[in-house]
C-alpha cells in the first residue's frame, strides 16, 4: 500500500477550518483526506491507520504522540479522518506526518506498515498555533469600520504576538508587505512601557546589505526622525558596532546625502561627539572621491553670523583648534574674499598670552611666508638673521659667505670679489659666514636688481679679513686688501675716504687670516 496524494488532504482542512464561527473557540482537530492504493489500484475496505508526527522528513524525532484510528472506511482509496495531536505540536516549526497502515482489524499485536516517504505538514494545521483563528492562504479580506483595528493579535505570555518568516532565499519580496493610499502612515507602531518601539537587527555576519532601508519616490523624506513636541529626545540616532557605521547617506542623485534642518530658535542642525576620553578617532571625518573637484567640505551663511568656528574648550589641551594639511602640491590652507573684508584675521585676545597670532615655519626648502603684495607691519622683529642684504649677481671663482665684493664695471648691475686696497667700488659683503644669516633680504626678481647671492648692505656680518700689515682691533675702520675679497685695518685716512666697509666689532691679531664681525656702514 502507498499514499498517493496530500495535497487534497490539505484543501479540505482549510475548508472546515474556516466552517468554524468566529465566536466558537477553536480546537486542536483537524481534518486529513488521503488516497490509498495497493499494487497500483485503489484500496476498498476498513482500513487501520496510525498518523504520527516528526521533525525532519527522515529520521529525526517524533513529536507528540501518534493517532491510531481503527476500522476506517476506505472507498475507492479515498478517506477522510479526524486528527488531533494536541496543543503544543505546532509551535511554527517543520512538521512531517508519517502514516502506518494495516488491514482493519488487525488487532493490537499486527504492526502497521510505514508509508514512504513521510508527507509535509502544510500551514492547515498551523492555523492551531494561533487558537480562535483559522485563515486558508492565500488570504485576502477587507473591513470597514470607523475607529476599528481590522486585525488585532495580543500576546499576554512572553513570545511573539506574531511571526513572519520565509525560507525561500530567492525570494527578492522580503517577509512582510505593508502598503496604504491613506494620509496616515502605512505603519504605525507605539510603546506605552518606555521600550524600544521598533528594532531591526540583521544577524547575517557576512550580510553587507543595510538593516533598514528606507526610500523615497517623491520629494519626502525617505527617513524623517522626530523628538516630539516640548521634549528633550532625539529624533535619529545611529549607533554602529565594531567598524560599521552608526549613520551611513548615500545618494545617487544631486540631494543630500544627509541633511539637517532646525526650524527653531536654539537647536542645532547637527553635533557630533566622541564621548570617551580613550578615543582617538575624529568625530567628524568627511571624504571625497580623489577623481572628484569637489570640496570634502562646504559651509555657507546666509546670515549675519560665521560661517564657521572651532574651539577647544578645555583650557588644559595644548592641540590645534583646527589643523589643516595636504599631501599634494596645493595649499593646505587657502583664504579667498570678494568682497571688501580681509582673507585672514588673526588674534591673540587674551592679555595675558605671549603666544604668537601667527606662526609660520617650514622644515622644506620652500618659504615659511610668502606675500605677494605690500606687506605692512607697526614693528617687524627678525630673529633668523642680523644684516639687511640686497640679492645679486657675483661673477668669479671659489665664492664664499664673508667675502668683499665690489662693483664689477663690466657687467651692469652685477659685482665681483675685490682685489685691490682701498677699492673705492667696494659695494658689501656676501652674508651667511660665522653662522649669521641675513636677517633682510631684498631684490627684484626677474629683473636686473636680482641676484643670487646676499650681499650685506647694513648690519652686523662676518667678513673675511687680512691682519698682515697690522692687527685688527674693535672700531677700526675696514676697507678692501690686496688679498681677494679680504678686508683690512684702514691705515690710510685719505684713501679711505670713499672705500670704508663699516667698523670692525671683533679682533684679529696681527699676520692672520680669518673672520671678523663687522658692522657695515658704507663710506
Amino acid at each position: 500500500m502507498r499514499i498517493q496524494s496530500m495535497g487534497r488532504g490539505s484543501a479540505v482542512a482549510v475548508l472546515l477550518a474556516l466552517s468554524v464561527r468566529a465566536e466558537t473557540p477553536l480546537g486542536t482537530e483537524f481534518t486529513y483526506q488521503g488516497r490509498l492504493a495497493s499494487q497500483g489500484q485503489p484500496v476498498n475496505g476498513p482500513i487501520d491507520f496510525s498518523f504520527a508526527l516528526w521533525d525532519a522528513a527522515a529520521n529525526g524525532n517524533a513529536v507528540g504522540n501518534p493517532v491510531p484510528l481503527s476500522n476506517v472506511a476506505v472507498q475507492n482509496g479515498l478517506f477522510t479522518v479526524e486528527l488531533d495531536f494536541g496543543a503544543g505540536v505546532f509551535t511554527g516549526n517543520a512538521r512531517w506526518l508519517e502514516v502506518g497502515v494495516r488491514p482493519g482489524n488487525s488487532g493490537a499485536g499486527v504492526p502497521y506498515t510505514p508509508l514512504a516517504p513521510r508527507q509535509p505538514v502544510t500551514a492547515v494545521p498551523y492555523a492551531l498555533h494561533a487558537p480562535g483563528v483559522g485563515l486558508s492562504l492565500p488570504y485576502s479580506g477587507s473591513f470597514s469600520g470607523t475607529d476599528q483595528t481590522a486585525f488585532a493579535v495580543a500576546q499576554t505570555g512572553l513570545g511573539y504576538a506574531a511571526h513572519f518568516s520565509s525560507n525561500n532565499a530567492a525570494n527578492y519580496w522580503g517577509i512582510l508587505g505593508v502598503t496604504g493610499a491613506t494620509t496616515g502612515p502605512s505603519l504605525f507602531a507605539t510603546n506605552s512601557s518606555g521600550a524600544t518601539v521598533a528594532r531591526f537587527q540583521n544577524t547575517g555576519v557576512a550580510n553587507s546589505v543595510p538593516t533598514v532601508l528606507s526610500t523615497t519616490i517623491g520629494d519626502g523624506a525617505g527617513l524623517y526622525g522626530s523628538a516630539g513636541v516640548g521634549t528633550n529626545g532625539t529624533g535619529v540616532v545611529g549607533s554602529g558596532q565594531g567598524t560599521g557605521n552608526g549613520i551611513r547617506g548615500l545618494v545617487s542623485g544631486s540631494g543630500n546625502a544627509i541633511y539637517g534642518s532646525v526650524t527653531g530658535n536654539d537647536g542645532r542642525a547637527g553635533l557630533f561627539q566622541i564621548t570617551s576620553q580613550f578615543n582617538g578617532q575624529n568625530a567628524v571625518e568627511i571624504e571625497t572621491n580623489g577623481n572628484s573637484n569637489s570640496q570634502a567640505l562646504y559651509a555657507r551663511h546666509t546670515g549675519a553670523g560665521d560661517c564657521g568656528l572651532f574651539e577647544i574648550a578645555n583650557p588644559a589641551s595644548g592641540a590645534e583648534a583646527v589643523e589643516s594639511r595636504t599631501n599634494g602640491s596645493g595649499d593646505a590652507v587657502q583664504a579667498i574674499n570678494t568682497g571688501t573684508g580681509r582673507a585672514g584675521y588673526f588674534e591673540v585676545s587674551n592679555a595675558a598670552s605671549n603666544a604668537t597670532a601667527l606662526y609660520c615655519t617650514t622644515n622644506g626648502t620652500g618659504l615659511a611666508l610668502n606675500a605677494n603684495g605690500i606687506a605692512r607691519v607697526k614693528i617687524l622683529e627678525i630673529l633668523g638673521g642680523s644684516d639687511m642684504s640686497e640679492g645679486f649677481d657675483v661673477s668669479g671663482a671659489d665664492l664664499q659667505p664673508g667675502m668683499v665684493v665690489a662693483i664689477d664695471p663690466a657687467t651692469p648691475g652685477q659685482l665681483k670679489p675685490t682685489a685691490t686696497a682701498y677699492d673705492s667700488k667696494v659695494a658689501g659683503i656676501i652674508a651667511g659666514a660665522g653662522g649669521v644669516r641675513p636677517g633682510m633680504m631684498m631684490k627684484q626678481e626677474g629683473s636686473i636688481a636680482d641676484g643670487k647671492y646676499p650681499v650685506a648692505l647694513s648690519g652686523r656680518v662676518f667678513c673675511l679679513a687680512d691682519a698682515t700689515a697690522g692687527a685688527i682691533e674693535p672700531g677700526d675702520l675696514l676697507v678692501s686688501s690686496d688679498v681677494a675679497g679680504h678686508a683690512m685695518k684702514a691705515v690710510n685716512r685719505d684713501r679711505a675716504q670713499g672705500a670704508v666697509l663699516g667698523k670692525a666689532m671683533t679682533g684679529l691679531p696681527s699676520g692672520e687670516r680669518g673672520l671678523v664681525l663687522v658692522l657695515v656702514s658704507l663710506q
